[in-house]
């Protein structure tokens, strides 16, 4: 029977009672000692934990570089690995979590059992944990530490692990300052914005967004789907009314090709009135972004101005003085005076009207005459309109009446 305090079971198996007993029953299985189980037990003679061990002979084919290479990879592992019983006390510890106890509380590293630092997230009598269970410790300086937990049935115990994720932590930390900072950034723009994940999953969305889709912002934070998301604005009337909704959706998959290359972009006319020019791009990481901008006004301000357009055209049509047939929006001056320098005999009527149209100041209507190339005179008339643009109009220039005395006229019949 051998006795060992705390310490030396420590410095000899480092890792685990199980691994100390191994490694022991190897040593004395080497000097031919008789087979048995290790048990733990306490000494009465020592105030401290004690070890009875008593050596069980090694399976055949025992390897000791395997066992050696083990406690070697339990010791410098930075996970922390215990095995605890179903009362909850602690049977082993690694070095790891040794080593964090003796940080937080330095007398409580030197008695045995040591202490559970996950007992609030690992109650007792709990004999696992969920996969991926985070919990954090406080250290110094008001710092924490975070560990994903896990646990596994060991027979009458269990196996449990902390790994660190503080970079994970420190990492997630970022994303979300980061998208609390889009999130601002984008809350007081007027342009609805949308950003799906690459699951197509709603992630982020800004106040613009509710104010004209009329989607209720708990809904929102739900995380919808992006099929879900077109569902809702079609009941709420919010996409032009296709003739077959069915095919109309199946449009998705071609909607997400084309957000991917940067292309689409479309113009909504809503049952109501309203105009949405609807965006999709790219996002980092195979997410989408849906951008959905009201341009009712503009829209309205362009027919508007069409409308206007149109019927000042109506009118030039109607008037007697000549006018080109070309469009409204051609041809410019410099292409006009070309035009009329084909049609009309030299005269400084054409420079002055090039002169007249440019300038920014001074501009009063007037008059004056030309000829064309076979003689017919031509009356011109140059008004400044509002905007900078000016009116230049042509009429035949009525003939001047010439005085004959009457006598040459008698002649003249005779």
């Amino acid at each position: 029977m051998f006795y060992f305090d705390l310490p030396t079971l420590m410095v000899i198996a480092g890792l685990s009672f199980v691994t100390a007993s191994c490694a022991l029953g190897g040593l004395l299985w080497a000097t031919g000692r008789a087979p048995t189980l290790p048990m733990l037990a306490r000494n009465p003679k020592m105030p401290g934990l004690n070890v009875a061990v008593q050596v069980s002979e090694p399976a055949r084919g025992f390897d000791r570089t395997d066992f050696t290479t083990l406690r070697a990879a339990l010791a410098h592992t930075p996970s922390l690995i215990w095995q605890r019983d179903t009362d909850g006390t602690l049977c082993w510890a690694n070095a790891a979590y040794m080593a964090l106890v003796k940080r937080l509380d330095p007398d409580a590293a030197r008695a045995w059992p040591l202490p559970d630092l996950f007992i609030d997230f690992m109650p007792r009598g709990l004999p696992g944990t969920p996969t991926h269970r985070r919990a954090s410790l406080e250290i110094e300086d008001g710092a924490r530490l975070w560990f994903q937990l896990d646990a596994t049935d060991a027979g009458a115990s269990a196996l449990c692990s902390a790994t660190p994720i503080d970079a994970t932590i420190i990492a997630e930390e970022k994303a979300r300052r980061f998208m609390q900072t889009l999130t601002q950034t984008f809350a007081h723009i007027r342009t609805g914005l949308a950003v799906f994940d690459r699951d197509r999953r709603l992630t982020m969305f800004n106040p613009a967004l509710m104010d004209l889709t009329g989607l209720e912002a708990e809904w929102l934070a739900s995380r919808p789907t992006l099929n879900s998301f077109f569902d809702q604005l079609r009941n709420r009337n919010t996409l032009p009314e296709p003739k077959d909704y069915r095919s109309w959706r199946d449009r998705l998959d071609w909607i997400e090709e084309e957000a991917n290359n940067g292309q689409f972009d479309e113009v909504w006319s809503l049952p109501d009135g309203q105009v949405f020019r609807v965006c999709a791009r790219p996002h980092p990481d195979g997410g989408l972004a849906s951008l959905i901008e009201d341009i009712s006004d503009e829209m309205a301000l362009t027919r508007r101005f069409r409308a206007e357009l149109e019927l000042s055209q109506s009118v030039i049509n109607a008037m007697d003085e000549a006018g080109h047939d070309a469009p409204i929006t051609a041809p410019t001056i410099l292409d006009a005076n070309k035009l009329w320098q084909t049609r009309a005999k030299p005269a400084p009527l054409r420079g002055e009207i090039r002169e007249f149209v440019g300038a920014l100041t001074q501009r009063a209507e007037w008059s004056d005459t030309g000829h064309l190339v076979d003689g017919v005179g031509l009356a011109c008339r140059v008004v400044p309109l509002t905007g900078g643009a000016t009116l230049v109009s042509f009429t035949e220039a009525e003939p001047i009446a010439v005085f004959v005395p009457r006598h040459s006229t008698e002649a003249r019949a005779n």
